[in-house]
């Protein structure tokens, strides 16, 4: 039989409780500390993000008469913020304490 799965999630200070419900009234939670890098690491992504498409969104001026510091390269800057950030997401979410969640959606309910 297939289930619809509701997962609600919530931030409360340094915690996060996961709550997946489905079918008639059956309930799994779980609690995980929130990794604050992930805050850090967020606001990296942000920052950079909006310097990137602050950079794209301006004209450039094809030549000038002097040389001045390099560009910086925002798109690279973007892209290593991006897959940081990913990374340490996916990884605690993959974390042990989540994998009866994980394992109950892959079964679709059953069990």
């Amino acid at each position: 039989m297939n289930y619809t799965f509701y997962l609600k999630v919530q931030r409360v200070e340094n915690t996060c409780i996961f709550e997946l419900s489905w079918g008639k009234g059956q309930q799994l939670t779980v609690t995980l500390p929130y990794p604050e890098n992930l805050s850090t690491l967020y606001q990296e992504w942000s920052s950079v993000y909006l310097s990137f498409y602050k950079q794209a969104l301006r004209g450039r001026v094809a030549k000038t008469g002097s040389l001045g510091v390099p560009p910086i390269d925002w798109h690279a800057k973007l892209v290593q913020a991006e897959a940081t950030l990913l990374y340490e997401f996916h990884q605690w979410l993959r974390s042990a304490q989540l994998f009866e969640i994980r394992s109950r959606i892959a079964r679709g309910g059953v069990g």
